[in-house]
């Protein structure tokens, strides 16, 4: 009984907060879609007061909610320290995700409008998955693979840079905003082939834009070794890598000019090896001057070794 129970705790663990696990990323991937879908059916209870539509998107709603309380109360069973997730930012995001439906349902306030522009908190789950904890790096060397992305022999992962969070919840309501127009021209031309015909184009594009964002989320980063640099992209239709060993490297540049950078602590990489058509670079990715910094102290650990490797000794 104890092993199952184990079991169990070490699945719901992978699920919600091993960020290198493939089912963290099925259960964020779920999350994610709860949250369009929520997205689309809270414009339909904002334009329609009652009728089929409206009806379906109370009991769509009614689901997701369950599933977002769900979500919440196995994280706080399973989570390593209760208290900690419980007051840390993505507790608090999970709570407020849900507490607006369970106020309006006691009768704390009883505005349906207030309850449906409170349901903007929920895309805040967007920015729950972050960049992968120190933790995580020894699963991954003992996997030897990461997506598309394989260590080699005698080859130790020591760092992962992601891509700010923000840019991932900036693209997600874009996609989010391009669905609702959809739906609202469905429900402006009625079901006549040009009205199925423009909403489906609309419900491509979405579909399209969301998926890329999730992708690059998930997989996209600067992948630190203790042999080599790796900058891997994910696209819709394959990925792209670019190795750079340390020896080659000439320099490193962070760029994080702007407010809106500086607001969102992000910035942009550059990385200057060989001719100019081996520079390479990374956007959006989150305290470039921290990654810059790994960089370095990796490649300074390392050269000592190739030259003493090159030289025989």
């Amino acid at each position: 009984m104890k092993g199952l129970i184990h079991s169990i705790n070490q699945f719901l663990q992978d699920c919600f907060f091993n960020h290198v696990s493939l089912k963290f990323h099925i259960t964020n991937a779920i999350i994610t879609l709860a949250v369009i879908i929520s997205a689309s059916t809270t414009l339909l209870q904002f334009l329609l007061q009652n009728g089929e539509l409206h009806d379906l998107s109370l009991k769509i709603n009614q689901v997701i909610v369950t599933l977002f309380t769900a979500e919440y109360i196995l994280r706080l069973l399973v989570a390593p320290k209760l208290w900690r997730y419980a007051f840390s930012w993505q507790g608090l995001i999970d709570l407020i995700a849900i507490a607006p439906f369970y106020l309006y349902t006691t009768g704390v306030f009883k505005s349906l409008n207030l309850l449906l522009l409170t349901r903007i908190f929920r895309f805040l789950k967007f920015l729950e998955v972050d960049e992968i904890h120190f933790d995580m790096v020894e699963n991954l060397n003992q996997k030897k693979h990461y997506g598309s992305l394989t260590l080699r022999e005698g080859e130790a992962l020591l760092f992962i840079a992601r891509r700010s969070s923000w840019i991932f919840l900036l693209e997600m309501v874009l996609g989010i905003s391009i669905l609702n127009i959809g739906i609202l021209t469905l429900i402006l031309l009625g079901t006549y082939w040009l009205g199925l015909i423009i909403a489906s184009i609309f419900l491509l594009m979405a579909s399209a834009l969301c998926l890329r964002s999730w992708l690059n989320h998930h997989y996209d980063g600067i992948f630190i070794t203790n042999q080599r640099l790796i900058i891997k992209e994910q696209d819709l239709f394959g990925s792209s890598e670019s190795e750079v060993p340390y020896e080659f490297i000439i320099d490193v540049v962070p760029d994080n000019r702007g407010i809106w950078n500086i607001l969102f602590r992000m910035g942009s990489i550059f990385i200057e090896s060989g001719t100019p058509q081996d520079h390479v670079g990374f956007k959006f990715i989150r305290h470039p001057k921290v990654v810059v910094e790994q960089i370095q102290a990796a490649r300074k650990n390392y050269l000592p070794l190739h030259l003493r490797a090159v030289q025989g000794v």
